[in-house]
């Protein structure tokens, strides 16, 4: 008859229930939330060349869209046609919000946590309920309404 070495006991009532725990867990976590399609890709180009903007322009985002849409042109060589048609939302047919002359990385007292990145792009109306904002590190989010007006500051 073989004995069980303490290793064994360990990797039993230890390693093995976690690995479980583990393996249950990632079943049962949300899906990914991050919005996919033209319109979230809208959102992505505008926000992207809104922070690069800021990155060459003393951290400071575009003051207009006349702005952002040269320095979108003269970057990534758009047609000026490409580029307006970037500045409206194929879900409700109007153009993006765009809040202009922010530092999309923040700013704030510096401290234990960073300085929240601004809301810098969003739809107007949005559809099915929900608007697809951006924020000065680009992340791309599809919000209720309700969750919209925490994350937007009233104009």
């Amino acid at each position: 008859m073989r004995r069980w070495s303490l290793g064994h006991y360990v990797f039993l009532f230890g390693t093995l229930p976690g690995l479980v725990l583990v393996v249950v867990m990632a079943g049962c976590s949300p899906k990914s939330q991050v919005p996919v399609g033209k319109p979230a890709e809208n959102v992505r180009k505008l926000a992207l060349a809104y922070v690069q903007f800021s990155g060459t322009n003393r951290g400071v985002g575009p003051t207009d869209q006349a702005s952002l849409k040269k320095f979108m042109i003269g970057r990534s060589g758009l047609t000026e046609q490409e580029a307006d048609a970037l500045f409206v939302s194929p879900r409700d047919n109007q153009p993006y919000v765009i809040l202009w002359g922010l530092h999309p990385e923040g700013s704030g007292p510096m401290g234990p946590t960073a300085p929240k990145p601004p809301v810098i792009i969003y739809e107007k109306d949005g559809a099915d309920g929900t608007r697809y904002v951006a924020d000065g590190h680009m992340q791309i989010l599809e919000l209720s309404e309700q969750d919209f007006s925490k994350a937007v500051p009233k104009p």
